[in-house]
């Protein structure tokens, strides 16, 4: 009877190919989580993106009809819009700077408000503008 020694076996162990696959099986999940938090980054920064978008539209439409029906020192909801199936609520609040004019200088902040995983995200625009130079 011949008897094999240790090192003429060729070929890996049950052992060695199990702790090989919990280590592969570790970096898959590091680096599926990794991407996975790059994704929703992203999608975050785009709708900050289409927010700021939303808010300096809103600025120049109202700067340039002069601030047509608004009045000073009051908020107002402003219409509801939806990009890409995202709700955005617009808000617009127009006041005076105090330490000039108030009759001339207005300091006009649009609110944009949207929901992203149950949470609230808001981003403003702000601009003041002389009434009487339009």
């Amino acid at each position: 009877m011949t008897r094999l020694s240790w090192q003429n076996r060729s070929g890996y162990s049950y052992v060695e190919m199990m702790v090989s696959f919990t280590l592969l099986a570790l970096l898959l999940v590091g680096i599926t989580r990794l991407l996975l938090q790059s994704v929703l980054a992203s999608r975050h920064q785009g709708l900050r993106f289409v927010a700021r978008n939303l808010a300096e539209n809103r600025l120049e439409t109202i700067c340039a009809s002069a601030f047509g029906v608004y009045q000073v020192d009051q908020s107002y909801a402003l219409a509801n819009q939806t990009v890409d199936g995202n709700p955005f609520q617009l808000e617009l609040q127009l006041a005076t700077v105090a330490p000039y004019d108030a009759k001339r200088l207005r300091r006009v902040t649009v609110k944009v408000l949207w929901t992203e995983k149950a949470r609230n995200f808001s981003e403003i625009s702000v601009r003041e503008v002389s009434s009487l130079s339009r």
